[in-house]
């Protein structure tokens, strides 16, 4: 596969790496939402679970065009993308990035 990246391709993966960080931060936005504090011990647990999402948000969220295509394969996994965000693309990406979700 050609590495270089085309000026549509470049756009189209800047708006889904939005939309799939959209989507995280929804995700635990809810979590955090239901988690229940009512001492002290609950509000560190709660501090760990807030942290926890921090470092992974920190080494998932990195728009790094060499990686790009396997954090868009793991964001599907997780529900932060569906194929459909995809379609901007070109086809040879798309397939690129399904080929490592499906793995």
């Amino acid at each position: 596969m050609n590495d270089e990246w085309t000026k549509k391709d470049k756009a189209a993966a800047r708006a889904i790496f939005e939309r799939a960080h959209e989507a995280a931060e929804k995700t635990y936005l809810e979590k955090l939402k239901a988690f229940p504090v009512k001492s002290l011990d609950d509000l560190w647990a709660l501090e760990s679970e807030i942290r926890g999402w921090r470092k992974e948000v920190h080494g998932e969220f990195q728009f790094d065009k060499l990686m790009i295509e396997f954090f868009f394969a793991i964001f599907l996994r997780r529900g932060w993308l569906v194929p459909d965000d995809l379609k901007d693309l070109s086809a040879e990406r798309q397939e690129s990035i399904l080929s490592l979700y499906r793995k």
